[in-house]
């Protein structure tokens, strides 16, 4: 979905689901790099750019990784629910709301944010048994997470999913300022099979308040990392 402004998508509760029954089967390889891509074998239903004033509601996404197979030296892929990617340097995604969605069973992430502009939010939703991520964040600003549940990233059978596994992950790629005003309250960390909350490079201002941790299975020893 690209250049849409102005948009309501919503699912009145419906389901949309993949067929996950494929191989993530490795297509291409660079010299030197001891692990391998599959580019072709990649799902994302939703992939928004360069939009503006979105709304996405009420409906379930599932990836069908519970039934997908890779390669041993396949890494992550395109393979998102909702991803909010601006390429271009024209694009200026902003304004994005996501309300009252289940996503779960993918590959890589439940929901991935590189958006450049500011003011996505995320609320009443559920992102679970995702292969690597229940949320990614790497660019964006005024990012409001609320009122929702992020359980089980990592547990996604014989695909055995990508590190980090956690439910968050801030991992700024930009600028400083590009991924900045990080808000997260009232929400659940259950039961990923990693940090529940993860930061591994420098961004601006990311806090939480009331949020509930229970880390299940002593993932990497404890909830958080930064």
């Amino acid at each position: 979905f690209t250049d849409m402004e102005n948009v309501i998508i919503n699912g009145n509760v419906s389901s949309i689901l993949v067929n996950g029954n494929f191989k993530r089967s490795a297509d291409y390889k660079l010299p030197g790099v001891p692990f391998d891509y599959s580019y072709k074998n990649t799902v994302s239903p939703f992939t928004l750019s360069n939009c503006k004033k979105l709304v996405l509601k009420n409906f379930k996404i599932d990836g069908g990784v519970m039934q997908m197979t890779r390669d041993k030296n396949v890494v992550e892929g395109f393979c998102y629910g909702i991803s909010i990617s601006d390429y271009l340097p024209t694009h200026n995604s902003g304004d994005i709301l996501i309300d009252s969605v289940l996503v779960q069973h993918f590959a890589t992430d439940g929901l991935f944010l590189r958006g450049a502009g500011k003011n996505f939010q995320v609320k009443n939703s559920t992102f679970k048994n995702n292969g690597r991520q229940g949320f990614s964040m790497v660019r964006g600003r005024d990012v409001l997470v609320y009122n929702s549940n992020f359980d089980s990233t990592g547990f996604v059978g014989k695909y055995q999913g990508h590190s980090p596994q956690a439910w968050i992950d801030v991992d700024n790629e930009y600028k400083l300022e590009d991924l900045t005003n990080i808000k997260i309250a009232k929400s659940n960390f259950r039961h990923n099979n990693g940090f529940q909350f993860v930061s591994t490079s420098a961004s601006g201002s990311v806090s939480l308040d009331s949020c509930f941790f229970a880390d299940l299975t002593n993932g990497y020893g404890n909830g958080f990392n930064g």
